[in-house]
């Protein structure tokens, strides 16, 4: 029987370690691996699972991310371009103001 599943990162390193140290292929070993577990619990032994992230949590988590970045880049972009805007319109104002209103001291602040 053929069997399709998904597998943690980390659980497919420990499976790729233990093929190269009994000199075998991942499929062997992720066969003996299964047999052992089934034996052990059989012989009255209990699995202990760690509660970690699922395959699909961390891959979801991953993707968020990406997005996350990628929205960040975007706003980098666009608060750059209201920077230019900004700079530009401020060019054009001074120039249109009479001169006794350029040679005042700006107030600071925003009124």
């Amino acid at each position: 029987m053929r069997q399709s599943f998904s597998v943690d990162p980390d659980i497919m390193e420990r499976i790729d370690k233990y093929s190269k140290i009994r000199g075998i292929k991942r499929e062997e070993a992720i066969l003996e691996l299964v047999e052992a577990g089934i034996n052990f619990t059989e012989g009255g032994g209990e699995i202990k699972i760690e509660n970690k992230r699922s395959y699909e949590e961390s891959y979801k988590i991953r993707k968020d991310l990406e997005n996350l970045q990628r929205m960040m880049h975007e706003m980098k972009n666009q608060i750059h371009d209201i920077q230019i805007i900004s700079e530009s319109n401020s060019r054009h104002i001074i120039e249109i103001l009479p001169k006794d209103k350029k040679d005042k001291p700006r107030k600071k602040g925003f009124f």
